[in-house]
């Protein structure tokens, strides 16, 4: 992601979320810390675009949550 976005752009993980399997569902969070907020849409526009051309990526749920 980082060639198609800023340099500037932390990401961190992917690490286990705090409550990491319930009802044999895992979880993993992945942390990007950007200070234009406008770079993190582009970002979550992208994400979603590429999630949905990947097959493997069909039995998956993607969240986002800015704050």
């Amino acid at each position: 992601m980082r060639k198609h976005f800023e340099e500037q752009t932390q990401i961190i993980g992917p690490v286990p979320a705090p409550v990491y399997k319930v009802n044999d569902i895992y979880r993993k969070i992945l942390y990007m810390k950007q200070e234009n907020y406008d770079i993190l849409i582009k970002i979550q526009k992208y994400v979603k675009m590429r999630w949905d051309e990947t097959e493997s990526c069909k039995k998956l749920t993607l969240q986002c949550d800015f704050t």
